[in-house]
């Protein structure tokens, strides 16, 4: 029986244990972040990353 898979998610978890094992290969510490968001009819528009490009260009301290 053959499995299916998600590539995109494989990809992702894929790139994650290669940046910790450069990370580790050449002594540097590194952050990996997983952002999601829900859509639909009750979405919400502030996005955390409109927000930060926002802040950075208006040079406003973002309160999370």
């Amino acid at each position: 029986m053959r499995q299916s898979y998600n590539y995109y998610t494989t990809t992702k978890i894929a790139f994650r244990e290669i940046l910790k094992y450069f990370a580790y290969e050449n002594e540097m510490q590194v952050l990996t972040l997983t952002l999601s968001t829900t859509y639909g009819n009750d979405d919400n528009p502030d996005k955390i990353i409109p927000l930060i490009i926002d802040s950075i260009t208006s040079h406003k301290t973002v309160k999370i």
